[in-house]
């Protein structure tokens, strides 16, 4: 049983990575986010996790050296709109289109 249950998180994980493009380890109460496109296994998006007064789980967003160099415009889903998918999103077709489009 501990085995099965060990395959269908590291299906599950690898499925997510597939249909939305991040590798995701949770450990400490942080979510860390590496990007398929990423330049460099440095350039991680870390989360830090918590439940709110109604116990809905809230990530907020870390500063580390690469967050440090990300467009003001970006960081605008996150501070303005609120808005993680969104983020996440725009986070990914910058990537995607750097990785891509470079010439």
């Amino acid at each position: 049983l501990k085995e099965v249950f060990k395959q269908r998180i590291s299906d599950f994980r690898e499925a997510v990575h597939e249909l939305f493009g991040y590798r995701i380890d949770m450990r400490d109460q942080r979510c860390w986010l590496l990007s398929q496109f990423a330049a460099s296994p440095k350039d991680v998006l870390m989360f830090d996790m918590k439940r709110n007064e109604r116990g809905v789980l809230v990530l907020e967003l870390l500063e580390n050296a690469y967050t440090r160099q990300l467009d003001e415009e970006l960081l605008t889903y996150l501070h303005k709109v609120h808005s993680l998918p969104a983020f996440l999103a725009s986070h990914t077709s910058g990537l995607f289109e750097s990785q891509t489009f470079k010439m």
